[in-house]
């Protein structure tokens, strides 16, 4: 019991030592795929006798260098199995998130941000586990504000609605040219999780 209670003194004043300074975004409930920026799931599943399995961690954190700049990493891994075959379905994306905090705070403020993210999809139903298919790098350049929704055990929660331009580079793994797209979306449903 003394060791548990010193564990639950050390994690509370260590939360309150690094206050908002920590970060976790959580978005996509808009388009129907809340994973791609928070999960940590698996499942499988054997029909007809075919076993198949998903594997999903995705996470988006960010850091506070100073109350005006943040920092953030985003990693999302998915990996699709059927009978031991990777899907194609299966994808790696890592990226990096620059903030900029108008308000030099990091909760109830307007914010800018620009991230940029690498995608390397599975190849084909080979049974080989290795991401060197079709790439993708994407540009995202984001305008939101944060507000304040409560508080509690140490997390703080921020509605967090902002409007996204994506440019999106593809790159197949066949040849031929590369595909440059834009796309302009709002992410309405979106909540920053601070600690």
């Amino acid at each position: 019991m003394k060791k548990l209670l010193v564990v639950a003194i050390a994690a509370m004043v260590t939360t309150s030592a690094f206050a908002q300074k920590s970060m976790v975004r959580m978005y996509g409930w808009d388009a129907g795929d809340r994973a791609s920026s928070f999960d940590f799931s698996t499942f499988s599943d054997d029909v007809d006798g075919a076993e198949s399995s998903d594997m999903r961690i995705a996470i988006n954190y960010a850091y506070a260098i100073t109350n005006a700049f943040q920092i953030g990493l985003t990693y999302d891994s998915k990996k699709e199995t059927t009978e031991g075959d990777v899907d194609a379905g299966s994808y790696t994306k890592t990226g990096l998130s620059f903030y900029y905090n108008m308000d030099k705070k990091v909760n109830d403020t307007c914010y800018l941000g620009l991230h940029y993210n690498m995608t390397s999809y599975a190849d084909d139903i080979t049974g080989s586990s290795s991401q060197d298919g079709d790439k993708q790098t994407d540009i995202v350049l984001e305008y939101g504000h944060r507000f304040a929704v409560g508080s509690a055990w140490g997390f703080d929660l921020a509605f967090s609605p902002a409007v996204m331009y994506t440019m999106s580079t593809f790159t197949p793994d066949a040849g031929g040219d590369d595909v440059k797209s834009t796309s302009l979306s709002w992410n309405f449903l979106k909540f920053d999780v601070l600690f």
